[in-house]
């Protein structure tokens, strides 16, 4: 009986056991699951390790506890969270390997200690505390530290075996939570520092889903775009930015080209695109497509763009300024090139009228001085054109009165208030023209819908001091071309009656009338009397030439026999031409009778023949052809000589002016510009043509019949 009742003790004893652990399993399960559970709860780092350090620390009956954790972002271990002391006892940063949970953190598993040994002496609420057990415990995840926890009891209860077990486990759950915790703190980073790099970039970028939806756009795009972020997101981005070309006219989605990405799976670059803001408005853009894949599947697209519209109008106003440029290098004068000006301000600049302002003497208003229309537009520059502006009175008396430029969208600023059935076009812009401190004229642009005029005004203005530097020049040049007339008129004569003596005297000794000349004085004094002819002649070119300027020369005109004028030139020359041993040859054909200045005629036939032999080395040959063609007598004078290079050729008719093949070779550079000046006084041209070879072919033609009076 007694070994029954024993032997039922001990079977009541383990049964009592099994029991107890039992319930100290169900106890660690009921742990582990509201620690789980509390864990699941929180997805913010410090959140984590509050809840680690505070249910792991209760468990352990701990009364001394801190988490350090890792920051990814320094990528080093840092103090978290902290029970039973101050954070401040605490240091910041952890280095692997440093004490006892540097150690834990360095081998990966828990590390214990007693006191003496203990490392966490904390100065307590009531003075300092000595810790008697403690234990480092770990995260491990993926097989790297990524923190540890440390807990010390202040009483004498060391951690058993089975209790490190239940808190390694705990401490896996959350290692665990720690991860994902992390992990999601670095995608909030990376989505902080994306949305931080989108919205600082100038560029616009939106995505869109392979729907065409747009599920992200950036502050750029919105700026460009005039939208709000909530008028965006969940819009087809085809239909809302994309929809239409720049003249207004339907945009198909399918021949859109930022879709076609999607489609060829490919990114591409783009230009010539425009994109609609908000307020109905198109701008000029560049922009890209790149498709967007999850796995093998194209997910959407993500288009950069970026509004060129200022770019676009700088270089419009640098292609105005040299088209202006342009113009004056071949205008005659400032009344001949502001109409072109203004012509392609218009067309530069994306205005539909355009018009210069002037004072009028007493400068009590601004009359139109020049205007220009492009096509449509022609009635309302009349009604413009023809008004005149007092100070202070619409755009253009704003900017007289103020001396600043004036941009008013829409017809409100126009020079007088628009009248029914103007049908005048919106915006305007005046620009003062300001010279010596005082506004000279205005220039008036109107017929734009731009929603600012960024450089334009800059740009008017480099454009009117273009003309005004173009004036100032032309002013100068006729000056000194007047003086330098004036002179050598002045000198011409001053010449001619001294050389007139000469020649008298010369022409009396070659005569013989004072005397027998033996042959060195008669030598001597040819030598003397050829110089002095090609004197008379200079200062006979030059007279003529200051005749033609001052407008005092006249044509003594009459029938004139091309062909017999020809013979007599040839047979002047033929002398000079057989000293070279020249072939000079006439061809006059059938007789051809002008109307014109026989003497001025005969004028330009010696000069074009005289160059042709002087010209032309010894053996050469030349030749002077009469023809008709086109109702004209043409006369031809070719030479096998030096020739004249191409590059040179459009000199060749100004006055002084000689070819760099002629050097060596006496002239003046008057005779070709003379030559110009008769053939037009009779309403013929002189040009030098090509001669099929070497040597050179001057063509004349003179009109059969002229008028009886002409005059330079």
């Amino acid at each position: 009986m007694e070994h029954q009742n024993a032997e039922l003790q001990g079977q009541q004893a383990e049964l009592q056991s099994m029991l107890s652990a039992v319930e100290e399993q169900k106890e660690k399960a009921e742990a582990q699951h509201r620690f789980s559970a509390q864990l699941v709860a929180q997805t913010q780092v410090d959140g984590v390790a509050t809840v680690t350090l505070r249910e792991i620390a209760d468990y352990a009956r701990a009364q001394i506890g801190v988490v350090y954790l890792l920051n990814e972002q320094a990528g080093v271990i840092t103090f978290r969270a902290c029970r039973g002391a101050r954070a401040g006892d605490f240091v910041p940063e952890l280095p692997p390997g440093q004490g006892l949970a540097g150690r834990a953190i360095a081998e990966l598993r828990p590390i214990t200690a007693d006191a003496p040994e203990a490392s966490l002496l904390l100065p307590g609420l009531t003075g300092d505390r000595q810790i008697q057990h403690e234990i480092h415990l770990p995260f491990g995840h993926r097989g790297r530290a990524i923190g540890v926890l440390s807990l010390g009891r202040t009483g004498d209860a060391p951690f058993t075996p089975a209790e490190i077990a239940s808190l390694g486990d705990l401490t896996q759950s959350a290692a665990l939570a720690c991860a994902e915790a992390l992990g999601l703190r670095r995608l909030e980073v990376a989505a902080t520092e994306l949305q931080t790099l989108m919205d600082s970039t100038d560029e616009g970028i939106y995505r869109r889903d392979h729907e065409g939806r747009i599920t992200f756009i950036n502050r750029a795009a919105l700026e460009q775009t005039g939208y709000t972020e909530a008028e965006v997101l969940g819009q087809d981005a085809h239909e809302l930015l994309h929809h239409s070309h720049e003249d207004g006219s339907p945009y198909p989605a399918d021949q859109c080209p930022l879709t076609r990405t999607m489609y060829e799976r490919a990114g591409a670059r783009f230009g010539g695109e425009v994109f609609w803001r908000k307020d109905g408005t198109p701008f000029p853009v560049d922009c890209s497509a790149s498709p967007l894949f999850d796995a093998d599947t194209v997910s959407g697209i993500v288009v950069t763009f970026h509004d060129i519209t200022e770019s676009r109008q700088a270089e419009h106003q640098l292609a105005a300024q040299y088209r202006t440029a342009r113009v004056l290098a071949e205008a005659e004068s400032v009344q001949d090139a502001l109409p072109r000006v203004l012509e392609l301000c218009c067309d530069e600049l994306g205005w539909q009228m355009s018009l210069a302002w002037a004072a009028d003497d007493d400068g009590a208003e601004l009359h139109c001085q020049s205007a220009y229309a492009r096509a449509g537009w022609e009635e309302q520059l009349a009604l413009l054109s023809h008004e005149s502006v007092t100070r202070g009175q619409g755009a253009v008396g704003q900017a007289w009165q103020q001396g600043q430029h004036v941009y008013v969208p829409g017809e409100a600023s126009l020079v007088r208030p628009p009248r029914a059935g103007d049908g005048l076009p919106p915006g305007e812009l005046a620009v003062p023209v300001v010279r010596d401190g005082r506004v000279a004229s205005v220039v008036q642009l109107i017929g734009c819908d731009l929603p600012r005029s960024d450089g334009q005004p800059e740009a008017i203005e480099t454009i009117t001091a273009q003309l005004f530097q173009y004036a100032e020049r032309k002013r100068s040049d006729e000056a000194a071309a007047r003086m330098k007339d004036q002179f050598v008129s002045t000198v011409s004569h001053e010449l001619r009656t001294p050389l007139a003596a000469m020649d008298g005297w010369l022409d009396i000794l070659l005569d013989g009338e004072p005397g027998p000349l033996n042959e060195e004085q008669h030598r001597f004094l040819t030598t003397v009397k050829r110089n002095s002819d090609r004197l008379m002649q200079l200062v006979g070119d030059l007279l003529l030439i200051g005749q033609m300027d001052a407008g005092r020369f006249t044509l003594e005109m009459a029938d004139v026999e091309i062909g017999e004028l020809v013979g007599e030139t040839v047979a002047l020359f033929a002398g000079m031409a057989a000293e070279k041993r020249i072939e000079l040859t006439p061809d006059t054909g059938p007789g051809v009778v002008v109307h014109g200045d026989r003497l001025r005629l005969s004028q330009l036939l010696s000069n074009l023949v005289s160059n042709a032999v002087k010209f032309t080395p010894e053996g050469g040959q030349v030749r002077v052809r009469v023809g008709q063609q086109h109702g004209c007598c043409q006369i031809e004078v070719t030479d096998s000589g030096i020739g004249i290079p191409a590059a040179e050729r459009a000199h060749l008719f100004e006055r002084f002016y000689r070819a760099s093949t002629a050097t060596g070779t006496a002239g003046t550079g008057l005779g070709l510009a003379i030559s110009k000046a008769i053939a037009g006084a009779h309403g013929g041209t002189i040009r030098i043509a090509d001669s099929g070879g070497t040597g050179t072919r001057f063509v004349v033609e003179i009109p059969l019949h002229v008028a009886a009076e002409a005059s330079l």
